[in-house]
């Protein structure tokens, strides 16, 4: 470079790469130039594995250099993704109400945490609602014992990449922390959904998870299943009970 030998990557290109996992190798040159850097960071929002999807088209181009060992090539692959799987449930035709709610595979998530002994409880539980409400995944509390033997409170944030800025911008704003730090963490989580059930006491939405296309684990809403019991005057145990009831009629 103009000013000398620079390391690779350079810190354009370091900077372009910002929120974006990386890689290194034992080749001695540069594989990801600034313009390159620059493209990728301006059209993708997430990375990760190739995800399940029906090729469309498929295009390569070839760099001019020649490496050992190592093809100087870039493939990029157009196509759909099926996020349900391609698999139907059944549950459309029983006459259940299913909206897909999140499915993730390998996602790269940050977290962003810091540890407070000087926050009253409600200023914590006030940065929670907070964190959520911005964008957060989850959100909790860990008590740590601090110096000076002080009794705290280590504040965990899980989000996605684009939302990191905002969790530190967060805790710098409603907490008295002067310090925070994130990593990157990789989440896998089973494919979700909601279900709506009909029962005795109105209809309860149904959390559903699956895996290869079998139901692992299934939940009643809880919130609803209060609101219904409240109402119709009955334990909550038996609006809960109901619901799954329904839920495994509907699935048997």
């Amino acid at each position: 470079m103009a000013h000398g030998r620079f390391p690779v990557p350079p810190r354009a290109v370091a900077e372009l790469l910002r929120d974006a996992p990386v890689y290194s190798t034992d080749i001695v040159g540069e594989l990801v130039t600034p313009t390159g850097a620059a493209i990728v960071s301006a059209v993708c929002e997430t990375y990760g594995p190739l995800p399940p999807l029906k090729i469309e088209r498929t295009g390569y181009g070839a760099g001019g250099r020649e490496y050992r060992n190592f093809p100087n090539v870039l493939r990029v692959m157009i196509g759909e993704s099926d996020k349900a799987g391609g698999r139907s449930t059944g549950d459309e035709a029983a006459g259940a109400k299913a909206v897909d709610v999140s499915e993730a595979t390998g996602e790269r998530l940050f977290v962003v945490e810091t540890n407070i002994d000087d926050a009253s409880p409600q200023i914590v539980g006030h940065l929670m609602e907070q964190a959520f409400a911005r964008g957060a995944l989850d959100c909790y509390f860990t008590p740590v014992q601090m110096k000076k033997n002080r009794p705290g409170v280590l504040v965990s944030i899980l989000c996605r990449p684009s939302e990191r800025e905002a969790m530190f911008a967060l805790l710098f704003a409603e907490t008295t922390t002067i310090g925070a730090r994130s990593y990157e963490v990789e989440r896998r989580a089973l494919a979700r959904e909601l279900v709506t059930v009909e029962t005795a006491y109105g209809p309860i939405d149904v959390k559903v998870s699956r895996a290869g296309g079998q139901v692992a684990t299934f939940t009643p809403e809880f919130e609803q299943c209060r609101a219904a019991a409240q109402s119709a005057g009955v334990p909550l145990r038996l609006v809960e009970a109901a619901a799954r009831a329904a839920f495994e009629k509907l699935t048997a």
